[in-house]
């Protein structure tokens, strides 16, 4: 009984029907220059909702945060505006101080790569960045975040000149926006994503023993840590658990590991998942490194946006905002309070069921931060579709469904789920077949016989484990 119930703690029953697709449309209405706001990485967009960005206006179709307006395609959230705008006066430009000095420091942009050290200058004032970033907002990623504001010292941050947004009379000439140029991540040129998957053995079972404990093996234990979250404006709480003989003199690599719907973060410690015991018992056998493994509550709602739970957009919307939660505040703590060895080939992602939906919308919208992505009978949502509990928007179209930029492919992505499952059905199948439409190297394990259960989870972290950080090399 205790099993079942977690299961279903775990996991929330979707009917199937076939995927739709559909772009909501609303009539031209006036919006003010000054009214439709400058496009922000960290602000939430809802249907409708106009912005203006790099000399063009654009409407949000859906939902959404830190998509890039003019990027996401021609079916993608960001629509260009049909609607009237009228001209915003134009601000005085601004003279610099005789104490500026140029050079040092520029206006931070979007769509640049900033790595350890670079100084930019954001909303009247000079940031640091503390590791490699791309599309975070300064002043946006929290007290350990990877922008640190400059408080002192030699830098002086160059006065821009303020700029009226521009009306389509005054707009630049229309350019595409360009695909962001990353420098090449860590590890990319030493690890080929398809060559190193090639070397992958996946089982289509969990074997015997793995997920269990056995007197020659040392574990660790779960240890609950609670962090502030300036996402949430709130105090959370996450599980940690260390390697046995954990020691602040070695670096680890870290696996996110996410729940499903309903649960937190305590529901992927259940028995017969394996959470602790397969990777200790493969690290004993040398077929997996030793790690550090989190598991967070994956509902994180941004304030004032909590609903009751159900089976409805308002409460995915506090898990699809989790992305928000573990790469502003989690991520910094955990980098800070633990011996962590950074990079994306050192951080994973991976979960269960909403959990699953939620490390592949993670790993694929932030690749420049996770090289190993899994998910365990992934729930729908992933792209549009249908099911039992409604509609589906789709945190992806489904040829957006994909890595940008080639160069930051996972070294592994990995999707396994139940041929029996009675609650996500076919849809991880889906995923499995638009990545192959859309040439993204990964791996499709099903289970024979195997519901939305413990032996489709302790399968899947199975394989993933045993793939990830190098540990095939």
């Amino acid at each position: 009984m205790k099993r079942k119930i977690l299961s279903i703690t775990m996991g929330v029953v979707f009917a199937l029907s076939p995927a739709v697709t559909s772009i909501s449309t609303t009539a031209p209405v006036v919006c003010a220059a000054t009214q439709c706001g400058e496009w922000s990485a960290s602000k939430i967009y809802n249907t409708g909702d106009v912005v203006s960005y790099q000399g063009k206006y654009w409407e949000a179709q859906w939902y959404t945060q830190n998509d890039i307006p003019g990027t996401t395609g021609e079916w993608g959230v960001w629509q260009p505006y049909t609607g009237v705008v009228t001209p915003a006066t134009p601000a005085p430009t601004p003279v610099a101080s005789s104490s500026t000095q140029t050079g040092q420091a520029t206006a931070w942009d979007a769509q640049v790569v900033y790595n350890t050290g670079d100084i930019v200058t954001h909303n009247g004032k000079t940031w640091k960045a503390g590791w490699y970033t791309i599309n975070e907002e300064p002043g946006t990623t929290g007290q350990w975040g990877v922008w640190q504001e400059v408080t002192s010292g030699t830098t002086t941050p160059s006065a821009a000149p303020s700029q009226a947004v521009p009306t389509p009379s005054q707009a630049a000439p229309t350019q595409s926006v360009p695909s962001p140029t990353p420098s090449q991540p860590t590890g990319a040129t030493s690890i080929d994503p398809q060559s190193y998957m090639n070397k992958m053995q996946t089982v289509s079972s969990c074997p015997a023993g793995a997920a269990d404990r056995n007197a020659s093996t040392a574990y660790g234990s779960a240890v609950k840590k609670s962090y502030y979250s300036t996402t949430t404006q709130s105090t959370r709480a996450c599980n940690v658990i260390l390697p046995a003989n954990y020691s602040p003199s070695k670096k680890y690599p870290v696996v996110y590991y996410l729940h499903g719907i309903f649960g937190n973060e305590d529901s992927m410690l259940g028995a017969g998942n394996g959470t602790i015991e397969i990777p200790a018992n493969l690290a004993k056998a040398g077929k997996a490194k030793e790690m550090i493994i989190v598991c967070p509550n994956i509902y994180a709602p941004a304030p004032g946006t909590a609903v009751t739970p159900g089976l409805n957009q308002a409460y995915f919307d506090g898990y699809d905002n989790f992305i928000n939660d573990l790469t502003n505040d989690l991520m910094p703590f955990i980098r800070q309070t633990y011996s962590v060895a950074t990079g994306r080939e050192n951080t994973a992602v991976c979960g269960f069921s909403m959990g699953g939906r939620t490390a592949l919308y993670i790993g694929y919208s932030k690749p420049e931060l996770f090289g190993y992505v899994g998910a365990f009978s992934p729930a729908p949502g992933v792209t549009p579709g249908t099911d039992y509990s409604g509609y589906h928007k789709g945190l992806f179209t489904e040829s957006n469904f994909k890595i940008q930029n080639p160069a930051y492919r996972p070294y592994v992505t990995l999707i396994c789920c139940g041929t029996n499952d009675s609650v996500v059905g076919t849809f991880p199948k889906s995923y499995h077949d638009i990545l192959t439409r859309n040439a993204q190297p990964h791996v499709w394990v099903e289970v024979p016989g195997a519901d939305h259960d413990a032996r489709a989870i302790s399968t899947g972290f199975y394989n993933f484990v045993s793939s990830a950080f190098g540990v095939l090399n």
